[in-house]
């Protein structure tokens, strides 16, 4: 994708960053598990590389942990994806993220 989206990096950076300080919102919520300490979200992000705004970025679809005091949290990327590449996810695949991100949480976090 770098190739394509030369700002690829710093946009994600900023995302991340902005996400970070609060600046930015979460996104739409995907899922959260039964203990609430797991969830995962869907972003937009806005691509440098191109005109239309933040209709036509990337999508970021990430987790995040809190600890057992839930004062602190990890944040982990797991799929990011332009938008003039993949317009929209189907329902199948919302699904198949979620059961991935939930297995992947389980080896990951546990």
């Amino acid at each position: 994708m770098r190739k394509k989206f030369r700002h690829f990096k710093v946009d994600i950076e900023t995302f991340l960053r902005g996400l970070l300080s609060g600046v930015i919102g979460l996104g739409s919520h995907i899922y959260t598990d039964s203990s609430a300490e797991r969830s995962f979200w869907k972003a937009r992000v806005i691509s440098s590389d191109t005109s239309r705004g933040s209709s036509a970025g990337y999508r970021v679809i990430y987790g995040i942990r809190l600890d057992e005091n839930r004062d602190k949290a990890q944040l982990h990327m797991l799929f990011v994806y332009h938008k003039s590449r993949k317009k929209e996810l189907s329902s199948q695949q919302y699904k198949e993220i979620k059961e991935f991100t939930f297995e992947f949480s389980e080896t990951l976090w546990d």
